[in-house]
């Protein structure tokens, strides 16, 4: 059986971080951010949804933040990213993951959440 591996990334350039890890994982994937989402259009955007998935959960309940679950696919990286990146509104972002064939690939967590849900992660 194979075990699980992960690794903690202190980046310094974390928009980049963001741009390679969600090319690198669009196609059969979702992207979820959590924060001040107040500025972005990203709930606006196609199929954006507000639900947690099973594996896209908020990290943060108190005080409860934005949250909204969005396909990453080759075709929606831009617009998604561009929201975010080039706005300069990944700074009120306090998460963000990738979950690619129902499965958690990436996660960037600015703080470590103060309450979670339950289970493992």
């Amino acid at each position: 059986m194979m075990g699980s591996t992960s690794y903690l990334v202190n980046a310094r350039d974390k928009a980049g971080l963001l741009v390679a890890m969600a090319r690198a994982l669009a196609g059969d994937a979702e992207i979820s951010f959590e924060g001040d989402l107040a500025s972005c259009h990203l709930r606006e955007l196609p199929r954006a949804s507000a639900l947690e998935t099973e594996v896209l959960r908020r990290n943060t309940l108190d005080p409860l933040q934005d949250f909204v679950v969005l396909p990453l696919e080759e075709e929606t990286i831009k617009e998604v990213l561009a929201d975010v990146i080039h706005s300069g509104r990944l700074s009120k972002i306090l998460h963000v993951q990738i979950a690619k064939a129902r499965t958690s690939r990436f996660r960037r967590l600015r703080q470590l959440p103060s309450r979670v849900h339950g289970g493992s992660r």
